[in-house]
């Protein structure tokens, strides 16, 4: 069973000494998506000729060349800080790198030709809370595009970390909540709250009413 979907983040973690690739989205079925991808291709390229190789990259030849024509090695890494280090060790030999400064989720997306719709060949590994959980599937690219709401969230702190308001703007709803343990709002310009935990509450609520999905891949 194939399954559609369209991305809507992603981020890399480490695990166990390497990088791995996460990318969350909506599934054509309404349910969400949780995709791991545990060994992305951790790479830049070097000149051919350049004698010097960074530390922990394993160095491989290629038939690819640069624009100006000279032949290419690729260096691969296990996880993305060797790679930033060996970019930062090539920046002080002046030593020329190509695409070292590619975002390794959009390398990924770009190398299956994905723009972010996307099939899943495989079955998911688990389905938990409404969330689909996929790990290393086989992928291609989809034209699937799904109905999406907007909505703005605006939150106000102090330099503490002190939550002050939270104003929410979108399709059929405008909410402005505010911290006011004073009770100061006399014209009912906003929602007024004792404490954090109570606003909070209330914005978790009002997230879930305007989209009851919005919670369901557990992150």
């Amino acid at each position: 069973m194939a399954y559609d979907g369209f991305i809507l983040s992603s981020k890399q973690t480490q695990f166990r000494n390497s990088t791995r690739l996460i990318f969350q989205g909506r599934l054509s079925d309404g349910r969400r998506f949780h995709w791991t991808v545990t060994r992305p291709r951790v790479v830049f390229f070097i000149e051919h000729n350049q004698d010097w190789t960074p530390p922990r990259a394993v160095r491989k030849p290629l038939k690819l060349k640069s624009l100006s024509g000279d032949f290419v090695d690729a260096l691969y890494f296990d996880q993305s800080s060797d790679l930033f280090r060996a970019r930062k060790a090539c920046e002080d030999r002046q030593i020329l790198t190509f695409e070292a400064d590619v975002n390794l989720a959009a390398r990924f997306l770009m190398e299956h030709f994905i723009q972010g719709g996307v099939r899943f060949e495989s079955e998911p590994v688990k389905t938990q809370a409404g969330c689909r959980f996929f790990m290393d599937p086989k992928i291609h690219p989809s034209d699937y595009t799904p109905e999406l709401k907007t909505l703005s969230i605006d939150i106000e702190c102090s330099m503490t970390s002190d939550l002050y308001s939270i104003a929410l703007y979108g399709e059929g709803l405008e909410e402005i909540l505010v911290v006011d343990p004073n009770k100061q709002n006399g014209k009912k310009e906003y929602q007024s709250f004792p404490n954090e935990r109570h606003l909070l509450k209330t914005f978790f609520f009002i997230i879930r009413q305007y989209d009851p999905d919005v919670f369901s891949a557990g992150t």
